[in-house]
């Protein structure tokens, strides 16, 4: 699929949605008590960061591909059925 650069987010619900579809869900992402833990992710990082000051946009960590806009490069699972797939987004057709 062909892959460009993102643009900054331009609404909290665009960022929510991102977050709850990658962050919320990468395996990066640690819980404890049930409740989940910042963590480490310099493209997570950078996205909140973007809010104040968009030349912060992690725009080599985030991609628009073909059908799906934003696209964390990054994404990780433990679930091997649906990391196969993602990283077949990024497949050269």
């Amino acid at each position: 699929m062909k892959m460009e650069q993102s643009r900054p987010f331009s609404s909290g619900m665009e960022y929510e949605f991102f977050h709850e579809s990658f962050c919320e869900r990468c395996k990066k992402l640690k819980i404890k008590d049930g409740m989940p833990m910042r963590t480490n992710c310099k493209t997570e990082t950078a996205m909140v960061i973007a809010m104040f000051n968009t030349d912060a946009w992690p725009k080599d960590d985030i991609v628009q591909c073909g059908k799906y806009y934003h696209l964390c490069k990054h994404f990780e699972t433990d679930n091997m059925v649906t990391m196969h797939k993602y990283k077949k987004l990024f497949e050269e057709d």
